[in-house]
């Protein structure tokens, strides 16, 4: 059997197919890099501590007191990246600002080889960069992502996230923040209240519940095991997240992506950070007032080919009921671990 579901924010439509998944296939499969075990700078990697000269001069970076700018001796670091999509010296909509943001001066390669203190210092940072950004009076959106393995996108292994700001709001930012809007004119509700309430009476796709956020695998879920983390509560901004509700998200975070590891065999995937538009008018005000912040984990374990390329739609061939079930199981024993 095959359903075909729709997100009820985005719109997205995706079709259900869980035979797909014994569809048979004489292409090679390409062996997954094992996760990194030393915790060592890498002379080749151009992010790696000790090779800062390699990068633009950096406009952020949680370091040890004393240590020099550009130097040794960071955490994080942040500069403008040296290929841009959009530049400052642009007029018009290709205006903007792109920035590199590295995770950790050892060669590590995903989330789930950090620290909880590196991941927690990782979304820090992005909340500070969302803020400088948007204080730029030509900046409308700021979207802070993470291309993690080459499957995703990634052209280097260290891992590392994108920060771009922009001139416009991407339309499909608009359209979600629109028809968020309507549903509050037209129901005297928020729609983010209605479908997190209806998860939360089903308990199927919910994987936990942390400070300020819940975690999910959507019942439109693109790809298997796709993974949502979205703010509880009537929240548009990350940025304004209390560092008590910051150290929970990491955690969230650390042990969703673990857990995909562990049941796709440490496939790439994309981490997306949405937090809403910046603030310019009172009708856009009104729009983003039922935007919740919200991070999405989308393993790239299957391909977009012909058909969702034809029609739009996605497949997906792993339940995402199935998928919080696993989940939720890998982060009940992950937390015992750590306990």
């Amino acid at each position: 059997m095959s359903e075909l579901r729709i997100d009820p924010v985005w719109g997205t439509r995706v079709v259900l197919s869980t035979k797909r998944s014994s569809r048979p296939t004489d292409f090679p499969t390409q062996p997954v890099a094992a996760a990194s075990q030393i915790r060592a700078p890498n002379p080749n990697c151009p992010f790696c501590e000790g090779n800062e000269s390699q990068t633009m001069p950096e406009v952020l970076a949680y370091r040890e007191p004393g240590s020099p700018t550009d130097g040794p001796g960071w955490q994080i670091r942040v500069f403008p990246n040296r290929y841009p999509a959009v530049m400052e010296e642009n007029d018009g909509p290709s205006y903007g600002r792109h920035e590199v943001l590295i995770v950790a001066p050892w060669h590590v390669r995903s989330f789930a080889e950090l620290d909880h203190e590196t991941t927690t210092a990782t979304l820090r940072a992005v909340c500070q960069r969302l803020r400088d950004l948007k204080a730029n009076p030509k900046t409308r959106y700021v979207l802070p992502f993470f291309n993690v393995g080459p499957d995703a996108g990634a052209s280097l292994q260290h891992l590392h996230g994108q920060i771009v700001s922009l001139a416009r709001v991407p339309g499909t930012i608009g359209r979600a923040c629109q028809a968020l809007a309507a549903h509050q004119k037209r129901r005297g509700g928020s729609l983010w209240n209605e479908w997190l309430d209806h998860e939360a009476t089903e308990q199927t796709r919910i994987v936990r519940r942390g400070r300020g956020h819940l975690v999910l695998c959507p019942p439109a879920s693109r790809t298997p095991y796709e993974t949502w983390i979205i703010a509880d509560h009537p929240q548009p901004f990350l940025e304004e997240t209390p560092e008590d509700h910051l150290h929970d998200l990491a955690r969230s975070l650390d042990q969703v992506v673990r857990g995909i590891d562990h049941a796709l065999n440490r496939p790439s995937y994309n981490l997306v950070i949405h937090t809403a538009p910046v603030i310019r008018s009172r009708r856009g005000a009104a729009l983003i007032a039922a935007f919740r912040w919200h991070l999405q984990i989308v393993p790239r374990s299957t391909r977009i080919a012909g058909f969702e390329l034809g029609c739009g739609w996605f497949i997906n061939t792993t339940a995402p009921e199935e998928a919080a079930r696993n989940l939720r199981e890998l982060v009940v024993h992950f937390e015992s671990q750590s306990t």
